[in-house]
């Protein structure tokens, strides 16, 4: 068989590589005789070229043996590198038949070398069948399908189902019907009157009268009371807001309003200063003082309110 093979890669050389030059390579197998099916695991190598290498598989697959995978790494043996490829083979039909035919190894663009795998002869084995052991036996007639519960169990669900919503739409009725429920027209609800700006800053002024800071001697406590309800006037009634800004910042705003008059603006910039000199200069004052400047913040209140005509509700 090894004088076969030879004449085989000898006429494959002289006929399709004629003017190349090719070497020869040994592949190894696992094992020598396989059964039908398993995996065939066969490995050669050959020297590693920095030119790229090709594998070239001149032998295509068939029933009697066919090519599952190849994997290729670096290996080395002896300080020299080599390229190791591993095949899998399958076969499902037994008898001997040759591994590594029609398989190279190009190197590099140029066709002038070759790695030819020399084939190896492999057996892949039948099962062992003992006929003696085998029992013939008479045909069975079809079997019926016994009866099961479960085929029935979803028919049952879906009628289960369709009695419980025929029962809960049958009592909603039912509920309905005693209860007497009608769609009413939802109730408007009516807003009731907003108190206007001026009306809460006078009742806030008059509530800080009686509570007498100024006679428990709590001047900056009562001045910065007062301040703040000018500020809540302020924004309510011309949409400036005190609250974010300074005295100086306040006064200017008001200024630039047409509809508070230069003896109003006096009067709120009094009530400021003396505020001010309070928080935040510990300007000491006396019970006339406190007094007269909470007459001007109601005086500036009533000059600046907003003037609302009366109309007569409707019966």
């Amino acid at each position: 068989m090894k004088i076969k093979n030879i004449i085989i890669l000898i006429l494959l050389t002289i006929i399709g590589y004629g003017s190349l030059q090719s070497q020869t390579v040994i592949g190894v197998l696992d094992k020598k005789a396989y059964n039908i099916g398993d995996r065939i695991e066969f490995t050669f190598k050959v020297p590693f070229d920095s030119k790229s290498q090709t594998l070239i598989l001149n032998k295509s697959n068939s029933d009697s043996l066919e090519l599952q995978n190849t994997i290729i790494d670096t290996i080395i043996e002896n300080n020299k590198q080599y390229l190791r490829y591993k095949q899998y083979y399958t076969s499902f039909i037994s008898g001997k038949r040759n591994i590594g035919d029609g398989v190279f190894v190009k190197v590099g663009n140029s066709e002038d070398k070759y790695f030819a795998v020399l084939p190896t002869e492999i057996e892949i084995l039948e099962y062992p069948i003992d006929t003696n052991k085998i029992e013939i036996k008479d045909i069975k007639p079809i079997l019926e399908e016994k009866f099961s519960f479960k085929e029935i169990l979803p028919i049952i669900y879906v009628l289960l189902a369709i009695i419980l919503i025929g029962v809960g739409v049958y009592f909603l009725i039912w509920y309905m019907k005693k209860r007497k429920l009608n769609i009413e027209t939802p109730e408007i609800i009516k807003e009731e009157p907003q108190i206007p700006p001026h009306i809460k800053a006078l009742q806030s002024l008059e509530d800080l009268s009686k509570k007498k800071l100024s006679e428990q001697n709590l001047q900056k406590q009562y001045y910065t009371e007062m301040t703040e309800i000018i500020w809540v006037y302020l924004e309510e009634r011309f949409r400036i807001f005190a609250s974010e800004m300074t005295s100086s910042d306040i006064l200017s705003q008001v200024k630039l309003n047409n509809s508070i008059s230069q003896n109003n603006y006096s009067l709120l910039e009094k009530i400021f200063t003396t505020s001010d000199l309070v928080k935040f200069a510990k300007y000491e004052t006396n019970q006339m003082i406190d007094k007269n400047t909470l007459l001007d913040a109601k005086e500036f209140v009533i000059n600046t309110k907003e003037e609302i005509e009366s109309n007569e509700s409707d019966k």
